[in-house]
């Protein structure tokens, strides 16, 4: 079973050191099986189709092209949520590169647990949003262990984030009737890839996998103590 580890950091004054976050590349280039992340507030999608035809112009081609440069550069992969008093959901994993077993990720990468020592680790940057949230609001995050039926919750704070592995099973628990508004959260899916230099190759053999922890962060909370390390 995948490590799985999760990780708080507030910007309240409880932490005086901004976190470095290492170097992260878009989950967009991952196969599409991959995105399997669902948001905790689902949200309608509005389409409009162009009925009327024009012909190819330099414009259009500048902006393909413009098009184009966003989608390889820019990361689109946000999921916002915005939980409100009596909605259900289900608990998921983000992502899990042991179920990619074809297309393009697959034949670069092949199938492995998330967090291999030299493989890309998928991990889930989930940020709260609202300037005040009151405990007995709840909206608690909630990870499961699903083996132990057991685990940990993460209450929302303003400023909190939590940093987690992709495959970690998870869900949105709803604001209490109290709150009388929504909780606010954005979600950001990353990849976060090992440098290829001589040195982190040397430090890469020192740990058993890839991690996101960082000693200025403090220790994580890990939901399976006696597999991981990280």
């Amino acid at each position: 079973m995948p490590d799985i580890a999760a990780l708080s950091h507030e910007e309240d004054g409880e932490t005086t050191q901004q976190p470095q976050l290492p170097a992260a590349t878009p989950l967009d280039d991952a196969p599409q099986e991959a995105q399997s992340a669902r948001s905790e507030q689902p949200s309608a999608v509005h389409r409009h189709e162009e009925t009327q035809a024009c012909a190819p112009s330099a414009h259009g081609k500048r902006a393909r092209e413009r098009r184009r440069r966003h989608r390889r550069y820019c990361c689109t992969s946000f999921v916002a949520n915005a939980p409100v008093h009596g909605n259900c959901f289900q608990w998921h994993t983000d992502a899990d590169p042991e179920l990619i077993q074809s297309g393009a990720w697959h034949a670069r990468h092949g199938a492995y647990a998330n967090g291999t020592g030299g493989k890309p680790l998928f991990v889930s940057l989930i940020v709260y949003l609202d300037a005040q949230w009151r405990p007995q609001w709840d909206a608690e995050t909630l990870f499961l262990d699903a083996e132990s039926g057991t685990g940990v919750f993460v209450q929302p704070r303003p400023g909190r984030a939590v940093l987690m592995h992709q495959d970690a099973l998870h869900r949105v628990s709803a604001p209490s009737a109290l709150a009388h508004r929504p909780r606010y959260s954005l979600v950001w899916k990353l990849l976060f890839v090992p440098k290829r230099t001589q040195m982190h190759a040397q430090l890469a053999l020192t740990r058993e996998g890839e991690t996101i922890c960082r000693p200025e962060w403090g220790p994580p909370v890990v939901l399976f103590p006696n597999d991981a390390e990280s």
